[in-house]
């Protein structure tokens, strides 16, 4: 996410925002200053370039190693369909997509060679955030993990109660909001 902000008082310095990363969620704040050259061309010039609000997840939600490969941000959400006291805030929904290490479980018990085709194996998992629109982009909310199970249905297990694993790869790379 991106937001350019015009400076009211000089209209050729913009405070620039750029969303950097989902895990840690790392803001950017860029003062930079339009001009043109001699030529008419115009130029770009970078004051200042400083992190904004740094978000962590909690520990039930990531490893605290980042293994989030990507996603797709994001779709505008109404404040007024989180809450009442949201009613006027505009929200950005995003999935995204990190990757987990499979081990043993369970549900392999006495299956040996299902053990050894799923140990140590990559599954991705997606999952949904919820941010504030406007800068410095809020992480608000985090939701658990999910996938798509091998018959094709959700899950939010590596494995359901028959044992069945999710799909190694799978990852959103678009999203739709009917509101």
């Amino acid at each position: 996410i991106v937001q350019i902000d015009r400076w009211p008082s000089n209209p050729n310095l913009l405070t620039v925002w750029v969303e950097y990363f989902l895990e840690p969620h790392v803001v950017i704040r860029a003062l930079v200053e339009e001009s043109v050259n001699k030529d008419g061309e115009q130029e770009l010039s970078l004051h200042l370039w400083e992190p904004g609000p740094v978000f962590r997840w909690q520990g039930d939600v990531s490893t605290g190693g980042s293994n989030i490969r990507g996603g797709y941000c994001c779709v505008p959400v109404p404040g007024r369909l989180i809450g009442e006291e949201y009613a006027g805030v505009q929200f950005s929904l995003g999935i995204g997509h990190l990757q987990r290490i499979r081990s043993p479980s369970v549900g392999m018990q006495g299956d040996f060679e299902r053990f050894v085709r799923v140990r140590r194996t990559r599954a991705y998992m997606q999952f949904f955030y919820l941010m504030t629109a406007e800068a410095p982009f809020t992480m608000m909310w985090v939701s658990e993990e999910f996938c798509m199970t091998a018959q094709g249905r959700f899950s939010r297990k590596w494995e359901d109660e028959h044992g069945t694993i999710c799909e190694s790869i799978q990852m959103a790379t678009g999203l739709t909001a009917r509101l």
